[in-house]
């Protein structure tokens, strides 16, 4: 089995190269080139996610070394895949297996433009060679060759549209900010490269982060990497680029950027704390390792890791749905949501580091409960994002577009693109028995979990306060779906480009049919994500210890704190899956009762009653009247502004115009913040003096620069 998963890892990496060579052999046939392009990159989608699979299936793949080359002193290439490493290839080739399908109805429109999509398709094959590479590198140097050459790739994606003066604004923002989060991760894996004895490999970074790397070191290389990762995972306050990158890439990179892209970064977090910073020890001595139990010798993280992730998880979740909540661009929206489920995201994996930290005998089992709630969420946050996206390419194709007040009424033009999007809404929505319902309670049982086992005070206060604040991110998330699928889908059309809109071609409803399924199928087989995810989540917690989330959605019972009782079986706690399905049934059982007496459905449709007057479009809730109470109950945070500009014939008696125009203030937009880009405005300012344009001068920085690294690595 393994070696047929190696073989079909390899045939992926090959189907993306020739999606790229077939797209610049039919560079003149532009039609050709979408179709071989995107087909080479969904076949090769799917057979990484089949050789994920068997990877995560196989009990002996927990560490397989599939490739080393070029080689030279302490660099080189390797390519490794362990259970992390394989669940993230699932991520990758899932999302990429949904989206690529789509793809080909999607870029049509671009030959009508005159696009060059030859170079969109080339692109977009090699997108997922570098996320590949960076999930399996087993070398700093080859993540940060991968990682880079995923950021370029993505910046000419973002900005395939280049014409547009948006475009180029928002890819120049992206492209400088994902090199300031770059700048961290390389000084993290400085840090490591020192500690290993000055060798770039993580087998290395791992043995030489026991006992003698000193807690200082610890905690700075974790700090790197959070504000390193973090920017490309766009928490706040890092988020700024991704609200502007993703609305105005091609809605298929949209889609893959946020569904697919921002998980690399996650993993990288999760590689850098979990694995090569909880690297185990061969002595004690010191206070921060186990010395009982089964995880003897294992160094432990510090409790304010998993505090510091739960406040910037929270924040981000918080203000992302605010955002997304007050926004009338439908992308710009979907971006701020992508936010908000990084948040939820981190929630987890804060949850599971305070449990990680903790020498408990029920730690493990707490802690791969919280994992296996970010995994989830991960996972679903890939299939119901990438629909979203989807969707909003569609509405975007049909109606050209992305402005909800100019939308409506699609409902009866685009029926399947509506369903479709409707049950991306209620999945991101988080309702039942759609998958994001799933892996935001178990999010919600991690934190009880907290509540309940956390051994000293603040532990249960953070919990509880963490828990009040998902519950008004899941309540606003909910108003914000809301608005974007009735104001854009139902009552009547606000435009003319929205009376016009036409249902999407046979590919694009396939692909958007695909991931809709996939969000009921994931939330009903939860049991059988659990088995899937099981190696990548006992990787550092023991074999057995995924037990305690047996079944799936039950709080760790009282047996749980019992010493050394990981195997719970269920009890009271649980949550049976059919119970969430009862409604449903009651419903279609109900009106199959009223169709069998009722005889043959009689329908009279006529003009809704409106006491005599005419209705129109314009008395329609549109997308800001729908949310301005919730606007004003939050505008210390929104800070929405109201102009009101008159035009007088004869002042102040006969009025010729009025002008009306309200917003929101982003807070990074506060006084403070506009202080601080002046200060930063001024520093590069003075700075530029050092690049004065002579070749004298960049010789002598190269000179002084070779002279340092020397003296540093004598």
């Amino acid at each position: 089995m393994i070696f047929l998963a190696t073989s079909l890892l390899y045939i992926s990496f090959a189907c993306y190269a020739f999606g790229i060579l077939s797209a610049f052999c039919f560079s003149l046939w532009p039609t050709r080139a979408i179709l071989f392009g995107y087909t080479f990159a969904t076949i090769g989608s799917v057979t990484g996610l089949a050789a994920a699979i068997l990877f995560l299936r196989e009990p002996q793949s927990q560490r397989l070394e599939l490739f080393t080359a070029f080689r030279f002193t302490n660099a080189g290439f390797e390519i490794l895949i362990d259970p992390l490493a394989a669940f993230f290839l699932l991520i990758i080739c899932l999302g990429g297996s949904l989206v690529s399908i789509y793809a080909i109805g999607y870029s049509q429109d671009y030959i009508k433009q005159g696009k060059n999509v030859s170079l969109l398709v080339a692109g977009y094959n090699f997108f997922f060679i570098t996320m590949l590479a960076v999930v399996l590198a087993n070398n700093a140097f080859m993540f940060l060759v991968a990682w880079e050459l995923m950021s370029l790739v993505s910046y000419f994606l973002v900005s395939f549209e280049h014409e547009k003066k948006e475009v180029r604004k928002a890819g120049v923002i992206y492209i400088v900010t994902t090199h300031f989060g770059t700048a961290f991760i390389t000084a993290s894996f400085l840090l490591l490269f020192l500690a290993a004895g000055q060798n770039l490999s993580f087998d290395a970074f791992r043995a030489g982060t026991g006992a003698g790397f000193s807690d200082a070191a610890r905690n700075a290389v974790f700090l790197l990497a959070l504000i390193g990762f973090g920017t490309k995972a766009g928490l706040m306050p890092m988020h700024f680029w991704l609200p502007r990158a993703h609305p105005v890439a091609p809605s298929h990179v949209s889609a893959l950027m946020s569904g697919v892209m921002i998980k690399t970064a996650i993993y990288g977090l999760v590689r850098i704390s979990f694995d090569l910073l909880g690297g185990r020890t061969v002595g004690a001595g010191t206070s921060s390792m186990v010395t009982v139990g089964a995880d003897a010798g294992r160094v432990l993280p510090p409790s304010w890791w998993g505090i510091l992730l739960l406040i910037v998880g929270l924040v981000s979740a918080l203000l992302g749905v605010l955002y997304a909540l007050v926004e009338v661009d439908l992308k710009k929206l979907l971006a701020f949501s992508s936010i908000e489920n990084m948040g939820i995201i981190c929630l987890g994996l804060g949850v599971a580091l305070i449990f990680y930290s903790l020498p408990l005998p029920n730690a493990p089992a707490l802690t791969v409960l919280a994992l296996f709630a970010a995994f989830f969420h991960l996972l679903n946050h890939t299939v119901f994002k990438s629909l979203l996206f989807m969707g909003a390419g569609a509405v975007l194709h049909a109606t050209h577009t992305r402005n909800l007040e100019q939308l409506g009424g699609l409902i009866k033009s685009m029926k399947w693109t509506a369903l479709f999007f409707l049950a991306g809404c209620l999945a991101i929505s988080a309702l039942p028995p759609f998958n994001g319902f799933i892996s935001e309670w178990l999010t919600f049982q991690a934190l009880l979990g907290l509540v309940s086992y956390g051994p000293e005070l603040w532990h249960k206060v953070i919990g509880l306060l963490t828990l009040g604040g998902l519950s008004l991110t899941g309540a606003l998330a909910a108003t914000t779906f809301i608005k974007a699928f009735g104001t854009g889908f139902l009552a009547q059309p606000r435009s003319q480009a929205a009376v016009h809109a036409h249902e999407v071609s046979k590919t694009m409803r396939f692909g958007l049919g695909l991931a809709a399924a996939l969000t009921a199928l994931l939330g009903l087989g939860a049991a059988g994500v659990l088995a899937l995810l099981k190696p990548a989540l006992e990787q550092w917690t023991g074999a057995g210890s995924s037990q305690a989330v047996n079944p799936l959605w039950s709080l760790p019972s009282s047996n749980l704190a019992n010493s050394g009782n990981t195997n719970v079986s269920g009890g009271a706690g649980n949550l049976n899956l059919l119970i969430l399905l009862l409604p449903l049934v009651l419903i279609i059982v109900g009106w199959g009762i009223a169709r069998l007496l009722g005889g043959k459905n009689r329908r009279a449709i006529d003009e809704t009653w409106a006491c005599g007057n005419t209705l129109k479009p314009s008395m329609e809730y549109n997308s800001i009247s729908f949310i301005k109470p919730l606007r004003r109950v939050f505008q210390f945070v929104l800070l929405p502004f109201r102009e009101v500009k008159i035009t007088y014939r004869i002042e102040p008696y006969f009025v010729e115009r009025i002008e009306y125009q309200s917003g929101i203030k982003s807070l990074l937009n506060s006084d403070t913040f506009r202080l601080a880009r002046h200060f930063l405005s001024y520093l590069n300012t003075e700075i530029k003096v050092i690049q004065n344009g002579s070749v004298r001068l960049y010789l002598s920085y190269i000179l002084v620069t070779l002279l340092i690294l020397l003296v540093f690595t004598r």
